[in-house]
């Protein structure tokens, strides 16, 4: 692994909290042509209908952390909290690897494996390492103005 430190399970959390916003956000978005072509609403007794559309807004997730992971190496709220994921040489999974870790994580869950020391299963069998790596700080404007 690379020499980052590893991220805490409270600042996944955190950051497991600002994307679930951001995605539920982004179900609403997705859901309006789904719910259109339906003709209403889609409910549990509406048989393949509901189940389809289940099916569609699971892929509409694995596709959001996949693409964010694979392009970036972080989340929306990855970024907030200072986090990252990578592979063992430091880089953002390519999407392969990426798709492996958002199929397995079952939406966060694998994260409490922390909880009695053990790597996340969604990391270790994709091969990939969530990292704290917090911004560089920056000195505010007015510092910058007075210093000699």
């Amino acid at each position: 692994m690379n020499a980052a430190r590893p991220a805490g399970l409270l600042r996944r959390l955190g950051a497991l909290f600002y994307d679930a916003l951001l995605l539920g956000a982004l179900w609403l978005v997705a859901a309006v042509p789904a719910v259109l072509l339906h003709g209403g609403a889609i409910r549990r007794g509406d048989g393949a209908a509901y189940w389809l559309f289940e099916l569609y807004l699971a892929g509409v997730a694995l596709a959001f952390f996949t693409f964010c992971w694979s392009r970036g190496g972080q989340t929306l709220g990855m970024a907030a909290w200072g986090l990252r994921v990578e592979d063992a040489a430091g880089r953002p999974p390519a999407w392969p690897r990426a798709l492996l870790r958002a199929a397995l994580a079952l939406g966060g869950l694998a994260n409490l494996c922390l909880l009695v020391g053990l790597r996340p299963w969604h990391e270790r069998l994709s091969g990939t390492y969530t990292v704290h790596r917090p911004a560089a700080r920056r000195r505010p404007e007015s510092a910058a103005r007075h210093s000699p």
